[in-house]
């Protein structure tokens, strides 16, 4: 039934939003199709009751509403259908490999820095030696603040991601080291043991690369399922391998199962929450954690630094994983985690409607981290957390510093056979 659920939100997406993978498709299948994993048996998890049941289909379906709210605000009707986006039409493509230049350069040296520091404490051999011991560090260790170097470092992942746009963009006539940034960007990136990272690169890539064939209709063949496909079996893949070069196994049947636990663990861990909130007092604000952390840089003595990690729960294995539903309900109550969907339907849809009136490359780009929250809802808040909103932010400043320096136009035309690009 879930099943059934996930593929008709999809199917309405598509129809009403131009792309399978809009915000109302995204959500209805990300949580439908996860009710689904929860109840085909792989792991044997706490049941849920009814009315936690009825919690995540209303919730769902809130966000849904959510965003039919926002395509009517938009000025859309609602059965109306959503045009493609014209090629020549967007934005900051002049400028695009400028920022791609900027983000590998600082990213490159961000790295070379935290690898250094690694094998300064424990040898960059650690890497394959003693995979346990790097994440740990990198958990609770000296990696964990590797200072400057390792906020850099992470801008290989919006890095990778405005690379696989701009390669969709322009085609076969991307230049050649576009893809050579690309490579590097996403072989940096695999050697680090956060999982997280690399869903995010993966699954940014793949949204921006959707949006960008919003309204079009495409025909299923062989090329439009195989992209999905190989991502979905390169992320599983690493995933495992992972799991158990770190050994962390917490089923007795491993592999699938583990996959599946860090999946959709979050439905009894919410209900758990719900049965027992005074464990989780103390963590600080995070619904809007980016926010919370500007105010206690600001005024430390009288804001809780918000703390992501939430306490180990049981369902009945140990798990720290409770659906982005956990801030709304433990700040606001069960008001938070009714309004809090509704709201991100609507905001997340707008700022999608957005690429049909005036697209632009760091609209996309937007769009796919935010959809890239969306699958990432199952198990965490992102919406509001730092890192996102730093690679938003910055981005953005650096393309105004390209725009007033170089003196290029926002505005590119992109036409004629050899699709020379020219200033409009």
């Amino acid at each position: 039934m879930f099943m059934a659920l996930a593929a008709v939100c999809m199917k309405m997406s598509k129809d009403l939003f131009g792309s399978y993978f809009a915000p109302s498709g995204l959500f209805g299948g990300v949580w439908f199709g996860g009710l689904a994993v929860y109840y085909s048996g792989v792991v044997p998890y706490y049941d849920l009751s009814a009315s936690m049941i009825f919690t995540f289909i209303a919730t769902t379906m809130v966000f849904i509403c959510g965003c039919l709210i926002g395509k009517s605000l938009y000025g859309i009707e609602i059965g109306q259908t959503v045009r493609p986006i014209q090629p020549s039409l967007i934005e900051g493509l002049r400028h695009a490999d400028k920022l791609i230049y900027v983000l590998f350069a600082v990213s490159l040296l961000g790295s070379i820095s935290y690898y250094l520091l690694m094998h300064q404490h424990m040898g960059i051999d650690a890497l394959w030696r003693d995979p346990i011991s790097v994440r740990y560090e990198e958990v609770y260790g000296r990696l964990r603040n590797a200072g400057w170097g390792g906020v850099a470092r992470a801008f290989m992942i919006p890095c990778c991601v405005l690379c696989s746009i701009y390669l969709k963009i322009r085609g076969a006539d991307a230049p050649k080291r576009i893809w050579i940034i690309l490579i590097m960007t996403y072989l940096l990136i695999l050697p680090s043991s956060g999982r997280t990272n690399i869903g995010t690169t993966i699954v940014s890539s793949f949204l921006g690369i959707q949006y960008l064939n919003m309204g079009k209709r495409m025909r299923i063949s062989f090329k439009t399922i195989a992209l999905p496909l190989v991502a979905m079996l390169a992320f599983g893949g690493y995933f495992l391998a992972t799991t158990n070069a770190l050994n962390k196994s917490v089923t007795g049947n491993a592999g699938i199962a583990d996959l599946s636990l860090y999946l959709v663990s979050g439905f009894p861990a919410f209900q758990q929450m719900v049965l027992f909130p005074q464990g989780y007092e103390g963590s600080g604000h995070i619904t809007f954690g980016v926010i919370t952390r500007i105010l206690y840089a600001l005024d430390p003595e009288s804001v809780i630094k918000p703390d992501y990690v939430r306490p180990f729960t049981t369902v009945p294995f140990p798990t720290n994983i409770y659906t982005y539903l956990d801030s709304a309900f433990l700040e606001y109550g069960w008001i938070g985690v009714f309004l809090l969907p509704c709201l991100l339907g609507l905001g997340l849809t707008l700022l999608y409607l957005s690429l049909n009136k005036k697209p632009s490359v760091m609209k996309v780009y937007i769009n796919a981290l935010l959809g890239t929250c969306i699958v990432q809802s199952l198990t965490v808040n992102r919406f509001g957390a730092t890192d996102i909103w730093m690679w938003m932010v910055v981005l953005g400043i650096i393309q105004a510093v390209l725009k007033l320096r170089l003196g290029f136009p926002f505005a590119n035309r992109i036409h004629g056979p050899d699709q020379d690009m020219r200033m409009t």
